[in-house]
């Protein structure tokens, strides 16, 4: 453990030695004052509690002509269970109707990107499919 705290903005005594994620989940250790080290734990729970212990990890690095990313789309939905839940998502998410989504994609170095697509002003495009009793209808294809 350092003799001084490793927070930048302090030169207090350290006392306590924590994990920190540089690179990797809890890579490297830190040596943090006491008053450092409380602002720290305060820190941890709430990232704790607000993403509920739900990480997302990066694709894999992918050797194909294109790379590889993980594309995330949230949505709140109210029902009585999971299952209701995820068929509520999906309902939306197949709904022509629906307003875009703002999805995160993270590339295999796990960098985040934030991509809007209700910002892209171009009209959906109508494209005539055929069901199957024979009659013609209309789903809107996005560009």
């Amino acid at each position: 453990m350092e003799k001084f705290c490793q927070n930048p903005l302090c030169e207090s005594e350290a006392v306590e030695e924590v994990s920190v994620s540089v690179e990797r989940p809890s890579d490297q250790l830190r040596s943090l004052c006491a008053t450092c080290h409380e602002a720290y734990i305060w820190g941890v729970q709430h990232g704790r509690i607000s993403s509920s212990r739900f990480g997302i990890d990066p694709p894999p690095e992918d050797e194909g002509p294109e790379p590889m990313y993980r594309v995330v789309y949230m949505i709140d939905v109210n029902a009585p269970n999971p299952q209701k839940a995820a068929r509520c998502a999906y309902k939306i998410i197949i709904d022509q109707a629906s307003m875009r989504p703002v999805l995160h994609v993270l590339d295999y170095e796990g960098r985040s990107t934030r991509v809007d697509l209700s910002e892209d002003r171009q009209p959906p495009q109508k494209q005539q499919v055929s069901n199957d009793k024979g009659k013609n209808t209309y789903h809107r294809k996005l560009r």
